[in-house]
């Protein structure tokens, strides 16, 4: 009897080992789906873009946006530095979580900054000395703030390591640079191919949109601001 218990338990144990060994064994399901999700710190009365993925633009009213990724492809997605509302706007703090081999959460974190517009609007879009890097084909999209019924001045200066192209559109042109990038050229105010320019420009009734734009589809470059980007 007690050989017979022994035996059992050995045949057991075999049956155990034998089931590990096939489930470690299971090949990779190479059509694996993963779901990123995309959502962001609390906003209220926003308006235009917060997200883009893959091209597709996304407001606040959007998120939580949940986007398939089949396993082994690649994800591009920017969230706005700025976004605005009737009374300021808020600014991107930081962005944090997404694992890349599996399902995830991303969060962008926003600060929010009241501004009293008229003659008190003074917002810094880029600061002195900041550097932008550019893939070749990427973009940087900043949001310009454009009370109703005001004029508003957009000012500064830069120099890039090669040849950017410079805009500033307003939304259907926004839509339409999305869309293809040639688009760029059918702007309110459009830098082709410049490495020194200065941008000087008054607006109003918005929104708009300062775009950089690397059209290069080899070599990255980099920008870098001498003479704060501002509106006044």
């Amino acid at each position: 009897m007690k050989t017979i218990t022994i035996l059992l338990i050995i045949l057991i144990a075999s049956i155990l080992i034998l089931a590990s060994v096939l489930y470690s064994s299971k090949p990779v399901n190479k059509n694996q789906t993963y779901i990123v999700t995309f959502n962001t710190s609390k906003m209220v009365g926003t308006s235009g873009t917060v997200l883009i993925v893959n091209n597709k633009s996304y407001a606040y009213s959007d998120l939580p946006a949940k986007v398939e990724v089949p396993s082994g492809s690649i994800l591009l997605y920017t969230f706005q530095q700025q976004v605005l509302n009737s009374s300021g706007f808020y600014r991107l703090k930081s962005i944090s979580g997404c694992n890349k081999t599996q399902s995830c959460v991303v969060i962008a974190t926003y600060n929010f900054t009241s501004v009293k517009y008229g003659s008190y609007l003074n917002i810094t879009l880029l600061p002195q000395n900041q550097t932008l890097f550019f893939d070749p084909e990427a973009f940087r999209i900043i949001p310009i703030p454009t009370p109703e019924n005001i004029l508003i001045n957009i000012s500064g200066s830069f120099i890039s390591k090669n040849k950017i192209d410079v805009a500033i559109l307003n939304l259907s042109e926004y839509q339409s640079f999305l869309g293809n990038r040639s688009n760029i050229v059918a702007s309110h105010y459009y830098y082709e191919n410049t490495q020194n320019a200065s941008i000087s420009k008054t607006l109003q009734q918005g929104p708009y949109f300062l775009v950089f734009y690397n059209p290069n589809t080899t070599m990255q470059t980099n920008i870098t601001i001498t003479k704060s980007i501002l509106v006044k």
